[in-house]
């Protein structure tokens, strides 16, 4: 049986997904986050792996344009 400590809801900005050259989409993508999906996770094995190590800076986030996103 696998245990794990929490759910992870994993989300995906499709501008962002879409503009990858190895991901190119060929249909109107949303503005919007998309749900990629609910994952099963452990503290001690943190995924995902391979970010950016630069911690996160509340101070550079245009909440104005997270709402519009988001809604």
């Amino acid at each position: 049986s696998f245990s794990f400590e929490f759910w992870k809801l994993a989300e995906t900005w499709p501008p962002t997904f879409c503009g990858n050259t190895k991901n190119p989409c060929a249909f109107q993508i949303s503005s919007k986050f998309t749900i990629h999906g609910l994952w099963p996770t452990n503290n001690s094995d943190p995924q995902p792996q391979f970010c950016h190590s630069t911690k996160f800076d509340a101070n550079k986030v245009n909440f104005i344009f997270l709402i519009n996103i988001f809604i």
